[in-house]
């Protein structure tokens, strides 16, 4: 089972031969269940939050260099970076040594990140390589528009909607801007761009027609 035509698309392992036994099924998530566990506990509020794997492929350390950027002209811009990973300590280091640590927060893994999400205007994905992220889904059901690198399945959940799309650096922090200064920038379609990712009973029925198979 692959969660988005792109991964399908890429897979090595899928051949002529075999190719009958895969299908896609999109990640879904529990919309009311996340919107419960945001309430859980309360958290600092954030102007952007990175929700992800701390290695190479999730690029975290853009994320270091995009706020690098934007403290120039918003010094008090706040930063969560929610995540584990090989690029932990790295990450730290380039926070120190940016002298970026009153921006930054490196909260770490967490077995509930929605409260942070909640409590955070945005957030950034800039991927090389993405299936279709469960944190994108669940930061789009908190209303939290998702600045994004488009690859791979990101494209697909964006399609029809280009502007959360973000090609270069500048794109990053020109549309960081804009959310800066106008709140209300790309939330009206969020819920909508999740909808099919939220259909919990589609989810099952799709399931239930694999094993219907057999």
């Amino acid at each position: 089972i692959c969660v988005s035509k792109e991964v399908y698309d890429n897979a090595i392992f899928i051949n002529k031969r075999n190719k009958d036994k895969f299908c896609i099924i999109e990640n879904v998530v529990d919309k009311k269940r996340t919107l419960i566990k945001s309430k859980d506990f309360k958290t600092a509020s954030y102007d952007m939050i990175f929700v992800g794997r701390l290695t190479n492929v999730k690029q975290p350390n853009f994320v270091v260099d995009i706020t690098k950027e934007v403290v120039k002209k918003h010094p008090d811009f706040k930063v969560a970076i929610i995540g584990a990973g090989d690029l932990e300590s790295n990450i730290k280091n380039s926070i120190i040594s940016n002298n970026l640590s009153n921006n930054i927060d490196m909260i770490g893994f967490v077995s509930n990140p929605f409260p942070y999400i909640k409590n955070s205007n945005f957030a950034i994905l800039p991927s090389l390589h993405e299936g279709l992220p469960m944190s994108v889904i669940e930061c789009l059901i908190l209303n939290k528009p998702v600045l994004n690198s488009g690859v791979d399945g990101l494209k697909t959940l964006f399609k029809n909607y280009p502007d959360f799309i973000c090609e270069t650096k500048e794109d990053y922090i020109n549309k960081i801007e804009i959310l800066l200064s106008k709140k209300d920038y790309l939330t009206d379609c969020c819920n909508e761009i999740v909808k099919k990712s939220t259909d919990m009973d589609n989810y099952i029925r799709e399931v239930n027609k694999i094993y219907e198979k057999k």
